[in-house]
């Protein structure tokens, strides 16, 4: 029987992370995709569930004009640290930001990486 879909919420890397091994704690082990994601994500994601928490809080109180939480948690992910990886990050989206806001987001993930 198929479980019913409540809700969609978007998550970082950390958090997907963090819910496969509370997943396999509980179960015992994971299914081959779940295992193979987590063996990706532990060797690439370099911060943490609360990190990352904290980090969406100051990008969020930076108030960017048409910066959603998608695009801020996609800025997570990925950890740009110079205004033009902000650019080239956001390029995937149809939205414009400021070099000012570019350069305002590459400092608070550089603060908050530090």
């Amino acid at each position: 029987m198929k479980g019913k879909l409540i809700s969609e919420t978007a998550v970082t890397c950390a958090q997907v992370k963090d819910m496969l091994v509370v997943t396999k704690e509980r179960d015992g082990e994971l299914s081959y995709r779940a295992q193979k994601t987590l063996e990706y994500l532990e060797q690439n994601v370099s911060i943490t569930s609360a990190q990352a928490s904290k980090l969406l809080k100051s990008l969020q109180a930076l108030a960017i004009p048409r910066l959603r939480e998608q695009h801020l948690l996609k800025l997570i992910d990925v950890l740009p640290l110079t205004m033009k990886d902000v650019k080239v990050v956001l390029q995937a989206y149809s939205l414009t930001v400021s070099n000012e806001n570019m350069q305002k987001i590459a400092d608070a993930i550089i603060e908050a990486t530090a």
